[in-house]
């Protein structure tokens, strides 16, 4: 969030796309070891999150 805020602060719009970018690859590794932790422990409402992780991934990527 600090090198957002200085992108930001300083009008950088690289430093800006960069901070996004690695959002944005945070929110899909995240979302992907979540899921696989769903499988292993048989998660009863696996398929819901998965699709609210996909919608969320979607919107998040759209920026791109």
């Amino acid at each position: 969030m600090n090198s957002l805020f200085r992108g930001v602060r300083n009008m950088d719009q690289g430093g800006i796309e960069s901070v996004l970018g690695e959002l944005v690859e945070y929110t899909v590794n995240h979302f992907s070891y979540e899921e696989d932790l769903f499988a292993q422990t048989k998660y009863p409402q696996d398929s819901h999150h998965r699709e609210l992780h996909g919608k969320l991934v979607a919107q998040v990527s759209a920026f791109f």
